[in-house]
């Protein structure tokens, strides 16, 4: 049986202004792999690729709803750049070689700002109702506060830029 090499990545956090660019961790990456091969056993180049989650850094930030975006926008632009480029590298362009996963870093949290009212008083009842699977409440563990979900539309394209 063949065996299948796995190269797994998370928390890379991409933001526009700082980090380097994608050539420099792509350099990086594949020097690191090169000298892999050296080592006794040898690990062999990776098959597969799995990202787990927080691929931007995101925005949480309080401000313009579009300017938020904008940002997330660039930095997902920035993540595709240097996924692409280690695609190619490591797998010659073929992207289903890349598993992807989102992480909390990854959602758009302008969308679920927008999306969501702040429960003004903590009613033990709220506890009961949020571990129920259909409910629309929200644990902010930032604010120590229960949200409710106002705008579902808006809720359910949190993860639009992501995906």
């Amino acid at each position: 049986m063949d065996s299948i090499t796995i190269m797994q990545l998370s928390d890379l956090h991409k933001q526009v202004a700082a980090f380097p660019s994608p050539n420099a961790l792509v350099s990086s990456i594949i020097s690191d792999i090169s000298r892999q091969h050296n080592e006794n056993p040898p690990i062999s180049t990776p098959d597969i690729l799995i990202i787990c989650g927080d691929i931007i850094y995101g925005n949480d930030s309080i401000g313009n709803f579009d300017d938020l975006l904008l940002n997330i926008k660039e930095q997902y632009s920035m993540a595709n750049d240097f996924l692409s480029q280690l695609c190619d590298k490591l797998f010659d362009g073929e992207k289903e070689k890349i598993i992807i996963m989102p992480g909390n870093h990854d959602i758009s949290w302008p969308h679920s700002q927008k999306s969501m009212e702040r429960l003004p008083n903590y009613d033990s009842q709220f506890k009961i109702l949020s571990s129920k699977p259909e409910n629309n409440m929200r644990w902010c563990w930032k604010h120590h506060s229960y949200y409710i979900i106002s705008d579902d539309q808006c809720y359910k394209e949190r993860f639009l830029l992501f995906s």
